[in-house]
């Protein structure tokens, strides 16, 4: 296991052994489709350039770009 994303906790009381797992996360992102400035395929590569794990794009008052969201997360990763 790679140790360096991971942190391992032993609770010595019960013998577990817990395994969390770090991440990288900005869970407040705009996109064009709001009031933000990059297109959802530009957030979301910026995202992964980053070395970003996990982020939300939260556009107000809309859904659009979901479907496209959708799919370029699962093409970057």
């Amino acid at each position: 296991m790679n140790t360096q994303n991971y942190l391992s906790v032993k609770i010595l009381a019960i013998g577990l052994t817990v395994v969390l797992k770090m991440i990288k996360a900005d869970l407040h992102i705009h996109s064009t489709m709001s009031d933000g400035s990059c297109s959802i395929e530009e957030v979301i590569q910026l995202a992964k350039e980053k070395g970003l794990t996990h982020i939300a794009i939260t556009n107000h008052d809309t859904v659009k770009g979901l479907k496209e969201a959708i799919e370029l997360g699962k093409k970057y990763g």
